[in-house]
């Protein structure tokens, strides 16, 4: 299955967080054909399920948050090099 067929889907299933889920679990950039681009429960979601790719499609707002950051840092420091570049270099951050 192609997970970037959520891009045809209905609205009601860009909506739905498991038919997302396994999109994004088959090509992370599904996330941009989804509602989920803003959900932080959603994308640490994707970071405990070793789908750490799914942030480089999340909101760039979130990318740059530090709480945010901080939350995902503490799901796994794989999720460092999808943060934003700021927070890349983010003294906090990096000591976390």
């Amino acid at each position: 299955s192609n997970g970037l067929a959520l891009q045809f889907a209905s609205e009601t299933l860009k909506d739905d967080e498991e038919v997302v889920w396994c999109a994004v679990n088959q090509d992370p950039a599904a996330l941009s054909f989804s509602t989920f681009q803003a959900n932080k429960a959603f994308l640490i979601r994707c970071a405990k399920g070793g789908c750490y790719s799914t942030l480089d499609f999340a909101d760039r707002g979130l990318t740059s948050d530090k709480n945010f950051a901080l939350s995902l840092l503490s799901v796994d420091v794989a999720t460092l090099e999808h943060l934003s570049e700021g927070l890349r270099r983010d003294c906090e951050i990096l000591l976390h």
